[in-house]
């Protein structure tokens, strides 16, 4: 996702495009970033390492060097989880209306429990709740 910062503290999240790459090669992914780091001014890549997440960022790196490896641990996924609860409870973020995946994407986002007992954070990933290979504006 592109998505332009609050212009000031505690103010809007706007998301500008929105991207589904699962899926694709890391050459194409990589691709796609270099892509939109040419039609917008980038302050932030933050990149997944699990999966194919790896690959991707060593790509992006040759481009963009202050790409962001994100190592999702019990701790951040819950971080994660709670500041978009605070951003989407405080009416912080917006995006285009006709963009409902983005809305039923946070809807599946639910608690449960490892088999250790910690609590944690998970998503159905499944067809019916993913939209296609690629959507954007």
């Amino acid at each position: 996702m592109v998505v332009a910062p609050p212009k000031r503290l505690g103010g809007q999240f706007r998301v500008l495009e929105r991207i589904r790459m699962h899926g694709q090669s890391w050459f194409y992914q990589a691709e796609k970033i270099r892509a939109l780091t040419e039609k917008y001014t980038v302050d932030y890549i933050g990149i997944d390492l699990t999966g194919p997440g790896s690959g991707v960022f060593e790509q992006v790196q040759q481009f963009y060097a202050r790409a962001t490896p994100i190592h999702y641990t019990l701790e951040s996924k819950t971080r994660l989880v709670l500041k978009a609860q605070e951003v989407i409870g405080q009416g912080r973020i917006l995006w285009d209306s006709a963009w409902s995946d983005i809305a039923a994407g946070f809807m599946q986002i639910h608690r449960t429990t490892t088999n250790s007992g910690q609590i944690t954070y998970v998503a159905d990933r499944s067809q019916r709740t993913v939209p296609g290979p690629l959507c954007t504006r």
